[in-house]
């Protein structure tokens, strides 16, 4: 709709630069990158130059603006990884105007806000049983794990996995980086798996495993030779807004293929394309 993304960080640009070309950050092994690829370029402001990025960076980013104006912000990180002063700065651009795509809210950067779907008091309160139909297909069904229920997911353990629902000061939230499946595991380590992330200090789900589709993908090498990603699993992501009449409107979606049995995160080894909707009309 002609909107312009600026991209701000925690730090000055400038020093994530030198800090990348010193190799004091973003260096392999990292989630999704085994080894260093071939023609590793350190030399981050020549590449963003190089593809004409230059733009979409936040000038003068050394101090963060007091106010964005009536912009809209999506944030990158959990509500963790930011100061007090950054968090106090956020309610200030929000006051000024600004709206936020994901409010910094704890509970809306926690995975366990998919269990709230299942308690008693919520399914009361929104009534409809078609509404509640939805959300039973539309989200996994998924569990916060506590000492008390660890055991219940032992006799069925191939049906569930497990994976921390945020805030574990180490960046395992996100990306599958913490995922873990209990047909990987015999009962017995699972059961101790089980009890031991239930003591965590942060909050982790136990979640039911959806099948995942598994497609032959076709992609572009590096070097423009066509090839196809046989047999692969898939995870598809949908973006979605919110109109100020209620209406919902899908705004993107991409779908993410790897030759793996159900972890599929971004990877060197990873395929992603965008996905076009249309709708079958009959004709």
């Amino acid at each position: 709709v002609g909107a312009r993304g600026r991209v701000l960080y925690n730090r000055p640009f400038e020093q994530i630069a030198v800090e990348v070309r010193r190799g004091r950050r973003w260096q392999p092994p990292l989630f999704g990158v085994t080894e260093r690829p071939a023609h590793w370029d350190e030399d981050v402001p020549t590449r963003i130059a190089r593809h004409g990025l230059e733009s979409f960076c936040w000038p003068d980013d050394a101090v963060w603006p007091d106010t964005m104006g009536d912009a809209v912000l999506f944030r990158f990180g959990y509500v963790t990884d930011f100061t007090p002063g950054e968090l106090a700065c956020f309610r200030r651009w929000q006051q000024a105007g600004a709206r936020w795509l994901n409010p910094p809210h704890f509970v809306l950067d926690s995975k366990v806000v998919l269990a709230v779907a299942r308690l008693s008091a919520v399914r009361n309160a929104v009534g409809d049983p078609d509404l509640l139909a939805v959300l039973e297909n539309a989200l996994c069904e998924s569990h916060l794990l506590r000492p008390d229920n660890a055991a219940d997911f032992v006799a069925t353990k191939d049906q569930w996995l497990l994976k921390f629902a945020g805030f574990d000061s180490d960046q395992q939230a996100w990306g599958g980086r913490s995922l873990q499946i209990g047909s990987d595991y015999a009962k017995n380590d699972w059961y101790d798996l089980l009890r031991r992330a239930a003591a965590l200090p942060w909050p982790v789900i136990v979640q039911r495993i959806v099948p995942s589709l598994r497609l032959d993908i076709p992609y572009y090498a590096p070097d423009g030779t066509p090839h196809t990603l046989t047999d692969a699993a898939t995870r598809l992501r949908c973006f979605f807004l919110r109109h100020d009449d209620g209406r919902i409107a899908v705004a993107g979606a991409h779908l993410t293929a790897a030759r793996t049995r159900l972890r599929v995160a971004e990877a060197t080894d990873a395929v992603q394309a965008p996905v076009r909707w249309w709708v079958d009309d009959g004709r």
